[in-house]
């Protein structure tokens, strides 16, 4: 099921296939299951790149760091139980 057309926004935005991807791909780390999140913050991530294409450079930078930390988080959690 598709609760938000995120992929136009995407399009509209200048975001490429690949980061689409890769922040799917967080964001599924981040929300597990729950695909309405997911794509809420796909969607709410290609407007705010949309802006300009420094936006889309800065929310690029800060969706990566954030997939970083929440990995290195996870990590963690698991590694002390």
């Amino acid at each position: 099921m598709t609760y938000f057309d995120f992929e136009s926004a995407a399009r509209e935005a200048g975001v490429s296939n690949d980061l689409l991807h890769r922040w799917l791909l967080g964001f599924t780390r981040e929300y597990g299951g729950d695909e309405m999140m997911v794509e809420l913050r796909l969607l709410r991530a290609c407007n705010a790149a949309a802006a300009s294409s420094e936006a889309l450079t800065r929310v690029a930078d800060a969706l990566e760091a954030e997939f970083a930390t929440g990995s290195e988080v996870l990590s963690t959690k698991l590694a002390h139980g």
